[in-house]
């Protein structure tokens, strides 16, 4: 296993992060010692530049906890594959990929800024702060129109509707433009999701491989990968 801690300078130092993350972690089992890695946020506005594409973490990186890699390169490499059965239109197909990677990373970074604005954490000076970083009400209205506006990705949004009607609801929000309070109803059936959800990726680990199972699947030779 490894573990990170994504923290805030202005807020804690390397040393007391590291201190809490093996308050939380533990030594006994420790194979190296926790790294500082210093990095900024943000994403490549053209990544399509000329006759240059860039995939993945090349693109930008926005959060690490966030886990959206993979799925960032399933949707570039789709755009790219489909930009490229269409040549006689290049330039059009270049405009249109970066539109839809900048619409992603744009995504990305409206997921934190909603987590970040409405979870009702507020017991640090971290927590208040990011309470005054963004209005509540426009985050909300972005969302509505992430949730009626999902037809911009075509056949593979990065994030389905459901992932944004879930901030309405999961945050004591609702997702009508009628009314702007939750039922509890509405909450009951956000915990049920995310207990649902959590039961979900439990019952897909335990089905899938691990490494080394995975290799001896595909008739690797185990030995001379470790050598």
């Amino acid at each position: 296993k490894s573990f990170g801690y994504v923290f805030d300078k202005e807020f804690v130092t390397d040393d007391e992060a590291v201190a809490e993350l093996t308050e939380r972690t533990g030594t006994d089992r420790r194979l190296m010692d926790p790294a500082i890695i210093n990095w900024e946020p943000g994403f490549c506005r053209n990544a399509w530049s000329k006759n240059v594409i860039t995939v993945g973490l090349a693109t930008g990186f926005i959060d690490p906890i966030d886990g959206n890699s993979i799925a960032v390169q399933r949707l570039q490499i789709d755009h790219i594959v489909n930009a490229l059965r269409n040549l006689v239109s290049i330039p059009k197909e270049r405009e249109d990929y970066n539109q839809k990677v900048d619409r992603m990373f744009k995504d990305i970074c409206l997921r934190k800024d909603v987590t970040f604005c409405l979870a009702p954490r507020n017991d640090t000076a971290y927590w208040q702060r990011n309470k005054t970083l963004y209005d509540k009400q426009d985050l909300l209205d972005r969302c509505a129109e992430r949730l009626n506006n999902n037809e911009f990705y075509g056949r593979y949004p990065l994030f389905y509707d459901n992932a944004w009607l879930v901030y309405f609801i999961y945050y004591g929000n609702d997702a009508s433009h009628r009314i702007r309070h939750s039922t509890p109803e509405l909450l009951d059936f956000a915990d049920e999701f995310f207990r649902l959800k959590n039961l979900t990726g439990q019952a897909r680990a335990k089905l899938m491989p691990d490494q080394v199972e995975w290799l001896q699947q595909i008739g690797a030779d185990f030995s001379k990968i470790l050598l």
